[in-house]
């Protein structure tokens, strides 16, 4: 394959212009050529002609298109839509309709540069226009739709490159966790008692599951008699109400019930009946175990609502729904429970996640796991007749 390189002067300096041969036409058999402009120096020029060529004798190479920005997203959307749950496409289409194809749509995928994704960044988090200023984990958001977004364009061949893995988007903080312990989750529980909100919460605090799980939880997947539930879908807000989906690792998992937690549900039981009786006919039983009064499912957002009111009234400030499994996992590790049995009911892929999110509540454990060893070796050694600083014992001296 044949290429050019030819400098071009303007009126804001020079650029490169490079010119390749592509294969003839299938059908027509005509003689086909790319040309790109290249900013930069010769070198630089010269660099991406080779790798054009190279792309082109290998079949890697994608021939400009005029496909926007905007064009694609809408193509991107009825693809997640057709794949993904309601919510994560709820989540991309805002994300995009709202920061990127504003100052983006109209930007060729192929002019896409990586300075153009950080000059949005910065401008997202100054605030663009007069709008206020996007936290940095929203602008963290964007940056990771985009690059999913053009991810899905390199895999249609809608352009050679993902100008996102090069962009860099906000550096995040650590999330701050809240530390509760047994006593604060005892202080909320107590001010949930009078509610209906006191069985979901026990449930949240004792197995550490998540929002959606759950308000997703149906009976069916209840087994009162072996104290266990089975975790195997969650609930999720969308833009038309709420809808059903699998576990966020797409797994389910069977977890044990805490007594505590076992008298909640029998007691929500007996409570679902008196709704029953009460309203009758209107009474909608879809199966799950926390619906209101008239059997529908509970919206993620009323559930997050009721535990920050709930919280307050026990004089805890500032916390949210999801502090409870950060409770419930630390609790448990701080117990003495092993990482991987504590990831199996947390419902983590692994349990390095276990292990990364919660590795400030293993320091007394890890106390524990040495004094455990330092025993072993002080009977060991007693075994051998010697003292831990390696002196012998009287006993043994008296023999010599």
């Amino acid at each position: 394959m044949r290429g050019s390189l030819r400098k071009r002067t303007g009126k804001l300096g020079y650029t490169w212009e490079i010119r390749v041969e592509l294969p003839r036409d299938p059908l027509t058999k005509k003689r086909r050529q790319e040309t790109r402009t290249i900013h930069g120096t010769k070198a630089h020029a010269e660099a991406e002609l080779r790798r054009l060529l190279r792309a082109i004798e290998t079949g890697g190479f994608i021939e400009e298109t005029n496909l926007t920005l905007a064009q694609a997203a809408a193509r991107f959307l009825d693809d997640v839509r057709a794949r993904s749950a309601r919510a994560t496409f709820d989540r991309y289409e805002d994300l995009l309709r709202l920061h990127v194809i504003p100052a983006l749509g109209d930007v060729t995928l192929s002019g896409l540069r990586p300075a153009m994704l950080q000059t949005l960044y910065a401008a997202l988090l100054a605030g663009r226009e007069g709008a206020r200023p996007l936290a940095p984990r929203t602008v963290h958001h964007v940056h990771a739709v985009i690059k999913t977004l053009l991810g899905w364009a390199v895999r249609l061949q809608l352009v050679g490159t993902n100008v996102a893995l090069v962009a860099v988007g906000p550096k995040l903080p650590p999330p701050a966790l809240h530390t509760l312990a047994a006593g604060d989750l005892a202080q909320i529980l107590d001010a949930a008692r009078p509610t209906r909100w006191y069985a979901p919460l026990v449930l949240s605090a004792t197995t550490g599951a998540r929002r959606g799980e759950v308000l997703g939880l149906r009976w069916e997947h209840v087994d009162l008699e072996n104290a266990a539930i089975t975790i195997s879908c969650s609930l999720a807000q969308t833009a038309a109400g709420v809808a059903l989906k699998g576990t966020k690792t797409g797994i389910s998992r069977t977890v044990p019930l805490a007594p505590l937690a076992l008298d909640a549900l029998r007691a929500r039981k007996v409570e679902i009946a008196k709704e029953k009786l009460a309203a009758g006919a209107p009474y909608d039983d879809q199966g799950f175990v926390f619906a209101d009064p008239l059997g529908h499912p509970i919206t993620p957002h009323a559930y997050s609502d009721a535990f920050r009111k709930i919280a307050t009234k026990a004089n805890l400030h500032g916390l949210h729904l999801h502090d409870l499994r950060h409770a419930a996992a630390s609790l448990m590790l701080g117990q003495g429970a092993d990482v991987k049995t504590v990831a199996t009911i947390l419902g983590h892929s692994d349990a390095a996640t276990t292990l990364r999110v919660y590795a400030h509540a293993l320091p007394g454990s890890q106390g524990r796991v040495v004094a455990t060893l330092d025993a072993s070796l002080q009977e060991a050694l007693d075994r051998l007749g010697r003292t831990s600083d390696g002196a012998l014992p009287e006993t043994a001296v008296s023999k010599r």
